[in-house]
């Protein structure tokens, strides 16, 4: 038995060597005859692997991170947003980007498109998080980027907490959405404040605030610094923020598997899954099956269960995936509506544990309850749900 493992052990590693130099093979790898060389664009120097220009040769770097050379800018273009690339560092797998609506010398120009930390998703290209383990401590993930948060107010804000937006004019930059015959926001004079997502959450903002875009900037960068001004954040606005294609890496460089994080050196280290355990646990399942072959009804529970489990599971993840997705989408391409998240205990320390119920209604019931604010409101809690969420943006 240890002679066979050394065997496929061997085989794995000579196979796992050949994978890592026709991956990490950028500035001198020849593909199918093509020598896929780095490129420039502008201040962007040696763009390789996994990255590649739109005028590359198609078998160099990733799709995934195509990046376009205009009027000699390197631009990303994220969720159909137009991004200027600032600067790709290799040794910690982040890229930074800023909105290329974010002018440095116009300090009333801002980003032309919302954009927060649960736009990303598990398996896209890029994460606002990022995996490190410090000696004698354990694994922790490393929050890359914090949000800033534009408000529309009622009334001027007295906290320290909310940065007016003068002298800078941003008014212009947010067209008048309340066109309802009670809007308030529309016939008093309005004020324009950003505030810090890190120092304060969405759900404790003024009543008499709306949130008109969010938008991230550096987590590393005014941490802690009083008297902050809106020049200031502005100034971090143009600096950008930073994502990391780390996930993305790994996936290509362990095909069963593993985990990837970042050192005290700053350097990345990977580990895969080995194979020899998926092998063994296979040929333990085998053995039980053969085991259990002499015997009809065993072997039918065997077999017949876990495929039904499996197809019972996958079906409900399907459903609701599809559901979610649908939310989601809808929600992105509604960029005036900008709701807040709720965890479920919140939802049940505003309604009292579901204490007062109002009614019911066509898909679930509806609750009484009380905001951090004081403001009562209702809450409706959807029991029958329709296919794809179409309940909820009914609601909505």
């Amino acid at each position: 038995m240890e002679s066979g493992r050394s065997i496929l052990s061997g085989r794995f590693m000579a196979f796992l060597v050949v994978l890592i130099v026709l991956f990490l093979g950028t500035s001198n790898a020849k593909i199918d005859g093509i020598i896929c060389s780095p490129s420039s664009c502008g201040d962007i120097l040696n763009i390789s692997s996994p990255f590649r220009l739109k005028s590359d040769p198609e078998n160099c770097g990733n799709s995934r991170y195509e990046l376009s050379c205009e009027n000699n800018l390197t631009v990303l273009y994220l969720y159909s947003v137009k991004y200027l690339v600032k600067a790709i560092n290799y040794s910690n797998y982040t890229i930074r980007i800023v909105n290329a609506n974010v002018q440095k010398d116009n300090c009333s120009s801002i980003p032309n498109h919302s954009l927060n930390k649960y736009d990303f998703r598990y398996d896209e290209a890029y994460d606002t998080y990022q995996w490190t383990r410090p000696k004698k401590h354990p694994s922790s993930d490393r929050k890359l980027t914090k949000a800033i948060i534009f408000l529309k107010c009622e009334n001027r804000m007295n906290s320290s907490l909310y940065i007016d937006t003068a002298p800078c004019n941003i008014a212009g930059m947010f067209p008048d959405q309340d066109t309802g015959a009670n809007s308030s926001l529309s016939k008093r004079q309005s004020y324009y404040y950003v505030v810090d997502g890190s120092l304060l959450n969405v759900s404790d903002l003024n009543n008499h605030c709306r949130i008109e875009l969010t938008t991230l900037m550096s987590r590393n960068r005014m941490n802690g610094e009083t008297n902050t001004s809106y020049v200031d954040i502005h100034n971090e606005l143009t600096y950008g923020f930073e994502l990391s294609w780390l996930p993305s890496f790994l996936q290509q460089l362990c095909i069963g598997g593993g985990s990837c994080y970042i050192g005290d050196s700053n350097k990345v280290h990977c580990s895969c899954y080995r194979p020899w355990d998926i092998i063994e646990l296979c040929l333990a399942y085998f053995v039980m099956l053969l085991t259990c072959f002499g015997m009809y009804a065993c072997a039918k529970f065997v077999f017949g269960a876990p495929v039904v489990v499996a197809f019972l599971i996958y079906k409900w993840r399907r459903r609701h995936l599809s559901m979610f997705n649908s939310i989601e989408e809808f929600l992105h391409s509604h960029n005036n509506l900008t709701p807040i998240r709720y965890s479920y205990s919140d939802i049940k320390k505003m309604t009292k544990n579901f204490k007062n119920k109002l009614g019911e209604g066509g898909f679930g019931s509806v609750f009484k309850g009380k905001l951090r604010s004081g403001r009562l409101v209702a809450i409706k809690i959807l029991s029958k749900s329709k296919g794809k969420g179409q309940d909820f943006i009914n609601e909505i």
